[in-house]
Formats: C-alpha cells, structure tokens, sequence
C-alpha cells in the first residue's frame, strides 16, 4: 500500500519501518528517538545493507529526492537485517 508523506510521518512517529526505493536500491527508516532516525541502505546487487544514523532532516531531503520512486510503505522488523 503506497502512502503519502504524510502518513509516512505519522508511521515514523509511532515507531514503524517505512522503505521506499530509489534508482539505485531502497531505504528502510526508523525513528530512533525526538531528533534520530535508523537508516537501512540496501543498494542493488549488495545482500547486506548499510547502517546510517541521520537526522529528521536527512529524512525529507530524502523523500523529497527527484530521483526517489515515492512508492513508501510500512514494513516489518524482520525486513531489516544488518549486519
């Protein structure tokens, strides 16, 4: 199911995992707490993603991205595996 940014932020807000892909893979986010935010980077053609601590802001600039597909949606924490 496709969300908008809207509810994105709201499914961030209550502790859920929400991937989207971009031109050169997808990204898993989680808020860590008030200002922090998990990043889980899978690139295609890499199995293991990578791990980034961001910021909120981090977050809208990536889902503002010309390049980013705007296809987000909920997943679960059995998704995520990163090593």
């Amino acid at each position: 199911m496709a969300l908008t940014k809207q509810q994105v932020m709201q499914a961030l807000n209550k502790g859920k995992y929400v991937r989207w892909t971009t031109t050169s893979g997808s990204i898993i986010v989680r808020k860590k707490n008030k200002t922090d935010y998990d990043f889980y980077v899978f690139e295609e053609g890499v199995e293991e993603a990578a791990h980034y601590l961001g910021f909120i802001h981090n977050v809208m600039l990536t889902m503002n991205d010309k390049n980013s597909n705007k296809d987000f949606e909920i997943v679960e924490p059995s998704d995520v595996e990163v090593q």
